[in-house]
């Protein structure tokens, strides 16, 4: 679990009224800006409120650190969570605003392994957000210029066009699965060997000269000591096939069909 801020002394915040009415409870801090207080306990500077005009109305901001993350307008409000998407500014955009900021898991919308071109970070009050920008919401929660959140594309995977990325790397696969059964998995990863760098496309642009080569990188990527064994060497053959198709799905991006 990553450190966060202590959360118990924030008031909540429901709506423009309640937080003119917070600010003018607290009593400012000596030596601090006239327009600002302490929102939490007054030892804590870094959670604040404050008072502005902007562009003639009364706007009171609530924040951390040097950040403002929830604008107070007499008609709605402003979120954002200021280019930082840290658990503290999430838990203080809750506790202060009653706003619910999720992260962005990209699995649930693209499938494993392949390249994620959503911009999207994460959902406040399931909305879709970037965390530079700033979200206009009203006090029900409710998104007000759900035009201007990033959209989100789910894909998935056509299986048939998956089969034909594969056939290529087919050959390559059954020399992976033949060198398996002849090396033993405890061998030494001193014995996968490489003098030169190697990529799997050589399997394709070079063909079966640079089999061996290409086996003994993935096999030492897939090599590890296992500690229950005196520290001895394993090979996990699974890993390897599954590294092999990591790549293969990296670089078959027209696999992917947009889910309506």
């Amino acid at each position: 679990m990553g450190y966060s801020i202590d959360t118990h002394h924030l008031p909540r915040l429901r709506n423009y009224q309640e937080a003119q009415d917070e600010f003018n409870r607290l009593t400012p801090v000596r030596g601090a800006q006239e327009n600002m207080r302490r929102l939490a306990k007054r030892s804590e500077q870094h959670k604040w409120i404050m008072h502005e005009i902007r562009d003639g109305v009364e706007v009171y901001i609530t924040g951390l650190y040097s950040t403002e993350l929830i604008a107070y307008y007499p008609t709605h409000k402003e979120i954002s969570v200021g280019g930082w998407w840290s658990t503290s500014t999430k838990e203080f955009i809750w506790k202060v605003g009653g706003d619910m900021v999720v992260n962005y898991n990209s699995r649930h919308y693209v499938p494993e392994h392949f390249p994620d071109n959503n911009q999207v970070n994460g959902f406040i009050n399931g909305m879709p957000i970037q965390m530079h920008k700033v979200y206009k919401y009203g006090y029900d929660n409710v998104a007000l210029e759900p035009e201007k959140h990033p959209t989100i594309t789910k894909y998935k995977i056509n299986r048939k066009k998956m089969n034909e990325a594969r056939k290529p790397y087919k050959s390559f696969i059954d020399y992976v699965k033949t060198m398996n059964n002849l090396i033993h998995e405890t061998t030494d990863i001193i014995e996968y060997n490489l003098n030169n760098r190697v990529t799997l496309n050589q399997v394709i642009t070079e063909g079966e000269s640079a089999y061996w080569s290409v086996y003994c990188m993935v096999a030492r990527e897939s090599t590890h000591r296992l500690y229950s064994n005196n520290f001895g060497w394993k090979r996990y053959d699974k890993a390897m096939f599954a590294s092999i198709d990591k790549y293969i799905k990296q670089c078959s991006v027209d696999v992917l069909e947009v889910v309506s």
